[in-house]
């Protein structure tokens, strides 16, 4: 591996969604897919903020 530097643990296939996207892009997706649950616009805020930043 030459030339190649490792800063961390590669980011899992199903990661890349949550990594590739905006906290306001993943309360967008959230309120528009998550309709079965039951939850407020600061709430899906909340947790894509979680999401981005564990």
């Amino acid at each position: 591996m030459s030339g190649t530097t490792v800063l961390g643990p590669a980011i899992p296939p199903t990661m890349n969604f949550i990594v590739n996207r905006t906290e306001a892009q993943l309360a967008m997706f959230l309120s528009g897919h998550a309709t079965s649950i039951n939850m407020t616009n600061p709430e899906r805020a909340a947790l894509a903020a979680f999401l981005k930043n564990p």
